[in-house]
């Protein structure tokens, strides 16, 4: 309920919320639990959500960015930037990616 509480308070306000201390990856990973939450590119450019996602989870799961039909989206061309940028911004922050 918490974590669908941030999320609703993000798509109505420009700034993140007051985030749980300790964090939902801290809580998670004493119990030998990973956590993560699906992220689409275009998400990547609010800082109210890249704040929540760095600093509560440490997985970030693409949105069908990896689906065969949206990177290969002709028999002659591949389109891997949303990907790419995914990946790179995971890597950056030390997130695995799903």
């Amino acid at each position: 309920m918490a974590v669908a509480g941030i999320l609703l308070y993000l798509q109505l306000t420009v700034k993140a919320p007051p985030l749980p201390e300790p964090s939902l990856h801290a809580l998670a990973a004493g119990r030998g639990v990973k956590l993560g939450m699906l992220t689409q590119p275009k998400h990547l450019q609010r800082q109210p959500f890249v704040d929540v996602l760095t600093s509560q989870y440490s997985i970030l799961t693409t949105d069908g960015e990896m689906h065969w039909d949206t990177f290969r989206p002709t028999p002659e061309s591949y389109d891997f930037d949303d990907v790419d940028r995914l990946v790179d911004f995971a890597e950056r922050k030390n997130m695995e990616v799903e």
